[in-house]
């Protein structure tokens, strides 16, 4: 490893925090070999549910040069949206990650601009950006670049920042430096997994998403209604779920640094039922236009009540 990519990996790390991530790290891209085969036999289980998506592309997910030939790092970005604000009520209650802005709004530009500033010093370099795509495995990267660890409730758990944060992806050409990877930190605790309702966390650090809230409210509603078995056990959310979150003891510490676009906005953090079932296209594109709400649409939100 040369001085002129050590510098700027120090470059990069500068930039990405005046662009407002939390952290950022770095991974040698390699084709993910165990994680394909785990994710095979989680997709043979059927624990997708009706995400049939997540079966396409396998290729392209885990060899990140069937995406962008010659990639040789992997850029792994983290935004927290954790703030101060809790649910004003315990009924109709939104998941923190879509109180604001809809993320991929937010971020993608932050991870394209990242991207051109690495070309503005190595003309040849290409990149390609994920926040969230399906077609790039992020919480595997977020491992073997040190961001965090999996945690029992399968999310990546960073000591700072806890697990209230989105993951950012850029591959690129250009090779830097790679980072260490953390040490799993959750030890005997459990929370997460006794703490969820439906039994959807198993204990491989897997979730069945034919039993997970955040399943049901947020992707399964909009083609069909949720199962009686499932509404019984709801605890009152009405998009997503934070319960598994809400218990982790890292969260109990992790700073809160949300920026301005992921606070509560005019519909705040909890939605009346009965406002729902009243509400008509018009008053729905008005109120959740330019949220991650908005992409369930009206009659899946209705479902949701």
């Amino acid at each position: 490893m040369n001085e002129s990519n050590i510098d700027l990996k120090d470059l990069l790390i500068k930039k990405a925090f005046s662009l407002g991530f939390d952290a950022v790290n770095f991974a040698q891209a390699e084709e993910l070999t165990p994680e394909s085969q785990f994710f095979s036999q989680w997709l043979a289980q059927e624990m997708n549910g009706d995400m049939k998506w997540m079966e396409r592309d396998q290729e392209i997910r885990f060899n990140p040069n069937a995406l962008l030939s010659g990639t040789k790092t992997v850029i792994v970005l983290a935004k927290s949206y954790y703030n101060e604000y809790n649910h004003t009520e315990q009924t109709g209650k939104i998941s923190r990650y879509a109180w604001g802005r809809d993320y991929h709004d937010v971020i993608k530009p932050k991870l394209k601009e990242l991207g051109n500033y690495i070309t503005e010093f190595r003309p040849e370099n290409k990149f390609v950006v994920s926040i969230d795509s399906g077609r790039v495995f992020e919480k595997a990267w977020a491992i073997k670049a040190g961001l965090g660890w999996q945690g029992k409730q399968s999310l990546i758990i960073n000591e700072e920042l806890g697990t209230f944060f989105f993951i950012g992806i850029i591959y690129s050409t250009e090779e830097i430096q790679p980072d260490k990877m953390v040490e799993d930190k959750c030890g005997n605790c459990r929370k997460c997994i006794a703490s969820c309702p439906t039994g959807a966390i198993k204990e491989n650090r897997s979730i069945d998403a034919k039993l997970c809230l955040s399943y049901w409210l947020n992707e399964a509603s909009r083609n069909g209604d949720i199962p009686d078995s499932i509404k019984a056990l709801n605890n009152n959310w009405i998009y997503g779920c934070d319960i598994c979150q809400d218990v982790c003891p890292f969260n109990k510490t992790a700073a809160k640094k949300a920026e301005p676009a992921f606070m509560p906005n005019k519909y705040g953090t909890n939605l009346k039922p009965e406002d729902i079932l009243k509400m008509d296209e018009i008053e729905f594109k008005e109120k959740f236009a330019g949220s991650s709400i908005f992409r369930l649409k009206l009659k899946g939100l209705r479902n949701n009540c």
